[in-house]
């Protein structure tokens, strides 16, 4: 890891947030900073959606995301106490990975951040929050979760980013919503795969608190998977409350950190430049 500082003491950031620039948050820029600001957070960054698709149309896509970077700059001119940077949660991108290589290069993004929230299942662009997961039988459940962890394998493995975002997310539908009961284990062999990729390839896990509380009161990945990806040397590890409401930032993190430390882990990292920079816990 180089080009690196160790912030120390009590420094705290949330590196995935989301604001009135994704689809599924109206949450303005400056509520962001009022909200990190009370809470005593440090560092935030707001990585709005991208979720990209085969037959996207590569310039609107871009002109959005030029949009919504300068969107973003203009509102945080004034924003002195909270030092808030700027990146992009990558998703679809391996359906697109030509299209996604482009939204990447296209801004100075502090973070790159890849995630899976839904897959083309069957022929369609099918949403993992909106797949019906209590109605389908065994075999479409087994389909969909095998398609899901495959667009996993290829982001940890192929694409250009700095941090995997919330995995096992689709655990949050199958056994938080519809509790259907699913062991992790029989997709282990991937799981495994994907902490391998990611390790060799110095792309940090994300813990992602954004399910504390809910009806899957679960980390992603869930704490077992965890300590797996520790057990592997993985070690590069950042913290996101995946906060779609000012009043979700941070979340859960010092729970999280409790646990780390007792598993021998002294740092957390945030990037910025796309460098990561550790910070001690």
């Amino acid at each position: 890891m180089k080009d690196t500082y160790c912030a120390g003491g009590n420094f705290r950031a949330d590196i995935h947030i989301h604001s009135e620039y994704s689809h599924d948050s109206t949450c303005p820029v400056s509520e962001i900073y009022g909200a990190a600001l009370e809470k005593g957070i440090d560092l935030v960054c707001i990585t709005d959606h991208c979720d990209l698709y085969a037959n996207d149309d590569p310039q609107k896509v871009l002109e959005s995301r030029k949009q919504i970077v300068e969107g973003i700059r203009k509102s945080i001119e004034n924003c002195k106490d909270v030092e808030i940077l700027i990146g992009v949660e990558l998703g679809g991108g391996f359906i697109a990975p030509a299209l996604a290589q482009a939204v990447v290069d296209s801004q100075n993004y502090d973070v790159v951040i890849g995630s899976v929230h839904g897959i083309m299942f069957r022929g369609e662009r099918k949403s993992t929050s909106k797949f019906d997961f209590g109605a389908a039988d065994e075999a479409a459940m087994l389909e969909y979760l095998d398609g899901y962890m495959d667009a996993v394998v290829f982001i940890a493995e192929k694409l250009d980013v700095d941090v995997l975002a919330h995995l096992t997310y689709i655990l949050r539908y199958i056994n938080g919503k519809y509790k259907r009961n699913l062991d992790w284990r029989i997709q282990e062999e991937k799981i495994r795969r994907i902490f391998r990729a990611i390790i060799e390839r110095g792309i940090a896990l994300e813990i992602n608190t954004s399910c504390v509380g809910s009806f899957y009161d679960e980390w992603l990945p869930a704490r077992e998977l965890v300590d797996l990806y520790i057990e592997m040397g993985g070690r590069l590890f950042t913290l996101g409350s995946d906060a779609h409401k000012s009043e979700k930032i941070g979340q859960g993190f010092e729970a999280v950190k409790t646990h780390l430390r007792e598993k021998g882990i002294a740092q957390l990292v945030y990037f910025k430049n796309r460098v990561p920079h550790p910070y001690a816990i």
